[in-house]
């Protein structure tokens, strides 16, 4: 078989960015797609995307698109047992809702 680094570098050649970045890259466009058609939370769509953690998401998301994800579309947090819809541009809310959350996987 042939070693890691070397198929690595062919894969880097190839496509001009190394697997993992791809593969970052491949699932964000597939949560981008989600925000875009579905009215699934947004924590939801984080995971079926494939990112392992919320706070994952939110870095790649902002780093990549320049923006927060619920400020795309008609996405929601979910919180308990309703969803609070946020509307673009309510960005205070929407910050707070991120608030709670990160507390909430602290706790």
């Amino acid at each position: 078989g042939s070693h890691p680094n070397y198929v690595s570098e062919l894969f880097k050649a190839s496509f001009g960015m190394m697997v993992l970045e791809y593969l970052t890259q491949h699932r964000l466009a597939h949560a981008q797609r989600l925000l875009a058609t579905t009215d699934q939370p947004v924590l939801e769509i984080a995971f079926e995307a494939g990112f392992g953690s919320s706070s994952r998401f939110y870095a790649v998301f902002e780093e990549k698109v320049g923006s927060h994800p619920w400020l795309t579309g008609k996405v929601c947090a979910s919180s308990g047992s309703k969803e609070v819809f946020i509307q673009k541009g309510v960005a205070e809310f929407a910050l707070w809702v991120v608030g709670l959350e990160q507390l909430a996987e602290l706790g």
